[in-house]
């Protein structure tokens, strides 16, 4: 019987592995160009990035009791954290990461990166001239998009695969319009928590310095501007409330669901 898991994974879908490996791949000069910014270069080193499209496998117990060398999702899945390949089917059912919006002039380049100690996702994207809404400014709605499956994925790696959860609640402040073409940062956090299930989270989506600044911060600057650095202009902001669901219950009412 299928279970939940199953279906966010995108193990339960229409389409064939050969249908999504030939999906869009980002060109080698695109590449080139975001991965020679000076935070992705430090994304890339500090062992701290993943695939926007991880390769999920289950887990063996001897892995799972390893969170130093295994990234941890619900389910039993993970994926080790020196491994940067992608798996286009596994996400290909999913609104943001799959292929509705994943190609040319769509979301053309994606990599995130994972601060354990201080859960502070950071996820890098390149939006084409595709996700507008007045012409040649990315899409209000996609950029909330982003922040909310962003969201979900800082809350699922800080849990370290013992929870899974949904969106309560999501509000966004749009600061700047934000250009197509452009590479972007989303930076989001785990703010608090509060009782056994609710979990508050912040986020600001900003512009990425093509060089860096000697320039210091002061004492004001956000987890998001020290995370980017002297220069970076913020797009927009967002607060999120998730809710803790037990990962054994879900998947005991999706079988109920399907039995």
């Amino acid at each position: 019987m299928p279970g939940l898991f199953d279906s966010w994974f995108g193990k339960n879908h229409k389409h064939s592995t050969e249908e999504v490996c030939k999906t869009y791949q980002p060109s080698a000069e695109l590449v080139e160009e975001i991965e020679s910014l000076p935070l992705v270069q430090r994304l890339l080193t500090d062992n701290s990035s993943i695939a926007f499209r991880p390769s999920l496998a289950p887990l063996t117990e001897e892995e799972r009791s390893d969170p130093e060398n295994y990234w941890q999702f619900p389910g039993g899945l993970g994926v080790p954290k020196n491994d940067k390949s992608e798996n286009l089917d596994t996400w290909k059912n999913q609104f943001v990461r799959g292929t509705t919006l994943y190609g040319q002039h769509k979301i053309e380049y994606a990599l995130q990166s994972f601060n354990e100690f201080d859960n502070v996702l950071i996820n890098v994207v390149r939006f084409g001239d595709a996700m507008c809404g007045h012409n040649g400014l990315v899409h209000g709605g996609l950029i909330s998009a982003f922040f909310d499956d962003s969201f979900g994925t800082v809350f699922l790696l800080a849990s370290k695969g013992q929870n899974t959860g949904v969106t309560a609640n999501l509000n966004i402040n749009y600061r700047a319009p934000m250009p197509a073409g452009s590479t972007v940062a989303f930076v989001l956090w785990i703010d608090r928590e509060e009782g056994s299930k609710k979990v508050f989270l912040k986020a600001e989506a900003r512009s990425i310095p093509t060089e860096e600044s000697d320039a210091t911060l002061d004492e004001t600057a956000t987890i998001g501007e020290k995370a980017i650095g002297p220069g970076s202009i913020k797009f927009a902001e967002a607060t999120a409330l998730f809710i803790k669901l037990d990962t054994k219950r879900v998947e005991k009412m999706a079988e109920q669901k399907h039995s």
